[in-house]
């Protein structure tokens, strides 16, 4: 078996991050006009999991700097990713965001409390953000804010839940720093 040279691997590498770096992703995947101006860099994380292999990610609904809803998604690295909705006690939701049912319930995570009293920090001044995080063998890892999950495009299942959660964004009087 042949084996590539350092130099063709970081070739290809190098013309992948190139494209990446030219391609303008407010326009990729929908309308995300707030990606236009932001400069393109290129970020280099840590490769993380948990110790079976599996990446607990944590991704929490907030609103008005309040979390609402936390979507839990397993299994991306085991046997497929499963999702299910919780509150913010731990109660499984009767609907998900887009992605296959996780059937079981997960164990609340230990760090629970702490990653809510960081998302609701992280989220103050915005009338809607889904801050992220991992939770990584009890260790948190933060994972990125995003104002337009999937787009927008994603639809809630079942779809009565988008009026759900979406009569949660209060537009009735924005702050000025919130537009």
């Amino acid at each position: 078996m042949k084996i590539a040279s350092f130099r063709t691997v970081w070739g290809g590498v190098r013309r992948l991050i190139t494209t990446w770096l030219n391609e303008d992703f407010s326009y990729r995947n929908g309308f995300e006009l707030h990606y236009t101006s932001i400069p393109r860099k290129i970020i280099a994380e840590k490769y993380i999991e948990n110790s079976d292999r599996d990446l607990f990610d944590y991704k929490f609904w907030c609103f008005d700097g309040k979390v609402e809803y936390i979507e839990f998604l397993s299994g991306r690295n085991t046997d497929g990713l499963k999702e299910a909705i919780y509150d913010t006690n731990w109660q499984k939701q009767d609907f998900i965001y887009h992605s296959v049912l996780d059937n079981k319930i997960a164990p609340r995570p230990a760090n629970l409390d702490l990653m809510i009293k960081l998302a609701e920090k992280l989220s103050q001044g915005f009338i809607h953000v889904r801050v992220d995080f991992y939770d990584v063998n009890n260790r948190i890892y933060f994972g990125e804010m995003t104002f337009t999950p999937s787009s927008g495009a994603d639809v809630w299942i079942p779809k009565e839940a988008n009026l759900r959660v979406g009569q949660l964004i209060n537009l009735k009087s924005p702050k000025k720093d919130q537009l």
